[in-house]
């Protein structure tokens, strides 16, 4: 039976603090009626993650109905590379926000954005935020490349393996139609220091998610005189089990 080296991408571990901040209009569950969800868009948040997540778990006591830019983003990842969900990708972020109320929305040509109201654009994307540590001189290169593609080591495991599941489970190809960052689509954007899209889905496409192999350590109640060899098989739902070699090589 051929194992591949690698299985389809899975989302990472992650805690779910949710936001109240979500839905187009504010507080509808679902995504937006004629909008296909298209994209996902990468944040940088210039402040510790859990003070942006606190501040916005909750609705203004005087919510005037407006969404605000960076009110709400589906992931956080902060800088120990812990994921946060915030908003489920089912619904709708508040990423943008609402151009009405004078926010930064994208002024840059991007496919998913192709047709869409901008008052829509929340609802075309998938909104991931990456906790940016303080400004630490990284101006004049900062040695990022594929394998690297941020200056935060502890990121880049996991904003890499997200992208991967998110392409896997859309159906996206891991390119620059799919994936962008804010401070390359809007003019206020929080700005990425040493970020280049290119270098991170460069990583994306190179994600490799191994298979787990079993061994009698994985069993101490089996008995040390027994031998025993566990295969990893893909079934033909997809579904990964553990069988006994015996079963499958008499």
């Amino acid at each position: 039976m051929w194992l591949p080296n690698c299985l389809p991408a899975t989302y990472p571990a992650h805690t779910c603090t949710y936001s109240a901040r979500y839905g187009v209009p504010p507080f509808r569950r679902g995504r937006c009626q004629g909008v296909p969800l298209a994209g996902a868009v990468i944040h940088c948040i210039d402040e510790p993650a859990q003070t942006f997540l606190q501040s916005r778990l909750t609705v203004p006591r005087h919510f005037n109905g407006v969404r605000r830019h960076h009110d709400s983003l589906h992931w956080l990842i902060d800088a120990e590379g812990n994921l946060i969900q915030m908003v489920h990708e089912q619904d709708v972020a508040w990423g943008w926000g609402d151009p009405t109320a004078g926010n930064c929305v994208p002024s840059v040509p991007w496919q998913p954005l192709s047709g869409v109201s901008p008052s829509d654009y929340d609802c075309a994307v998938i909104h991931i935020g990456v906790e940016v540590p303080q400004r630490t001189g990284l101006w004049g290169g900062c040695g990022c490349d594929c394998r690297n593609p941020t200056p935060y080591a502890a990121v880049n495991p996991t904003l890499v393996r997200l992208i991967a599941a998110i392409a896997q489970r859309y159906g996206w190809a891991i390119d620059a139609d799919h994936f962008a960052l804010d401070d390359d689509l809007s003019p206020c954007g929080d700005e990425c220091e040493c970020f280049e899209i290119g270098n991170i889905l460069c990583a994306a496409r190179a994600y490799c998610e191994r298979p787990i192999l079993f061994s009698q350590e994985d069993y101490p109640e089996v008995p040390a005189s027994e031998q025993v060899e566990w295969i990893l098989v893909i079934t033909d739902t997809g579904r990964l089990a553990r069988v006994r070699r015996s079963v499958l090589i008499p």
